[in-house]
């Protein structure tokens, strides 16, 4: 699976200042591949709609589709003839109000596509990163202490299970080429998980949430970072 389309910062070279926490959020969910009886055109997109049908105590829902052609609707089914005690009030009060945030969860969920059948066209997502300091427990209260060499670590959350590659991903955010990331990898500056390469797709295989990588920067850089024979700028 590819990865969609990585909305950019207006800033290049934005290395964290701090430990940070970056967390992927689809903007627009993938396009998905099936067969459409109207005109064979074969891709749908999620309407951000669901229909709903309660019948004593069983809920059925479905997230409606529409072809990206003709309109003809295709529903995805979500809940088959479920009891209402196993789902919460905030989740069936989403279904029922067609809640944006519950329908963009439901199209990008790579199981529900794959329960009925529907080919996700990941490239044709549209996501963000949203960055904030990451207070972690038990940090220094007396500041920072001196050092050469500045660690930042960011932590990475992926609640929504992207299939967005980690390379493509830091060089969005960094305004970095890959030869540049592959050089930070090499040199040690950039620290991945173990197991990890800038071609891991965090979304995938174990659909992990959280991981964790480090920049090591030195106080010498100044205000760039030099890689081979280019410089970047970055805040300091």
């Amino acid at each position: 699976m590819k990865a969609g389309t990585q909305k950019r910062p207006d800033r290049c070279g934005d290395f964290p200042r701090e430990d940070e926490i970056w967390r992927i959020v689809p903007v627009k969910p993938p396009v998905v591949r099936r067969q459409c009886p109207g005109c064979r055109a074969g891709l749908f997109e999620s309407t951000g709609k669901f229909r709903v049908n309660a019948n004593k105590g069983r809920l059925d829902v479905w997230l409606i589709y529409s072809c990206v052609r003709c309109k003809r609707t295709w529903n995805m089914e979500i809940l088959e003839r479920t009891d209402t005690r196993k789902i919460s009030e905030q989740e069936r009060k989403g279904f029922q109000e067609n809640d944006g945030e519950t329908a963009l969860r439901s199209a990008c969920d790579s199981r529900l596509l794959q329960r009925n059948r529907a080919e996700a066209l990941w490239k044709t997502m549209e996501y963000q990163v949203e960055r904030s300091p990451w207070r972690k427990m038990g940090a220094e209260k007396d500041g920072p202490k001196e050092r050469s060499v500045r660690t930042c670590a960011v932590a990475l959350q992926n609640e929504y299970h992207l299939p967005v590659r980690i390379g493509k991903l830091l060089a969005g955010e960094l305004g970095l080429s890959r030869k540049a990331l592959e050089a930070l990898a090499e040199s040690g500056r950039l620290i991945l998980p173990e197991g990890w390469t800038l071609r891991t797709k965090p979304g995938e295989g174990a659909l992990q949430k959280h991981a964790v990588l480090l920049f090591l920067l030195s106080e010498s850089d100044g205000n760039q970072i030099t890689v081979g024979k280019e410089k970047y700028l970055y805040d300091y």
